[in-house]
């Protein structure tokens, strides 16, 4: 449906190339790789169903200052729209995990990591691999920035998720819904 809707992106003033994950399934790490031709030297991984209003200019000179090979959007989450599931400290990630849960655990992956291609190496060789791979073992490595969105994520992955996020985007001034 994407690539019908978007096609090659030149009514949209874009140019957009696919990698396609084909089957069997790759994980979203595995899938990061394969697309790894199509990627410049720092790249963006959003997750296909959260939608996050950040300064996207910001992260990315914030991402370049860290010289770290990634950084993880942060939201001070305190378990309110999902669980939460970062610890984060002086611009780091300390502690990630989707299973394991420490004290203290306030912050949410906000669903948006900047990274260098360089990265990509620790994923392990093995498809499936999940992007959560990729990030614990950043995160062991004390690699992975962290960058505080003060505004939280939204799911999109359903009806009712897609139809909050637009109520949204009608109460907010054009320029805030755009960024």
């Amino acid at each position: 449906m994407i690539t019908d809707y978007f096609e090659d992106g030149s009514k949209f003033g874009v140019r957009i190339v696919y990698s396609q994950e084909g089957e069997p399934l790759l994980g979203t790490g595995g899938a990061v790789r394969k697309a790894t031709p199509f990627l410049k030297e720092e790249f963006a991984v959003t997750y296909g169903d959260s939608y996050l209003m950040v300064d996207y200019a910001d992260l990315f000179r914030t991402f370049r200052e860290s010289r770290l090979p990634a950084t993880m959007v942060v939201f001070r989450n305190e378990d309110r729209w999902d669980r939460s599931n970062v610890l984060a400290d002086g611009g780091k990630v300390v502690f990630y995990s989707k299973g394991e849960r420490p004290p203290n655990t306030v912050y949410i992956d906000a669903g948006v990591s900047v990274f260098r291609k360089e990265a990509l190496r620790l994923l392990p060789p093995q498809d499936p691999v999940g992007l959560d791979r990729l990030l614990q073992d950043l995160t062991q490595q004390q690699l992975l920035g962290a960058y505080e969105s003060q505004q939280r994520f939204y799911e999109i992955g359903s009806f009712s998720g897609l139809q909050e996020l637009q109520q949204i985007f009608t109460t907010l001034p054009a320029k805030s819904a755009a960024v």
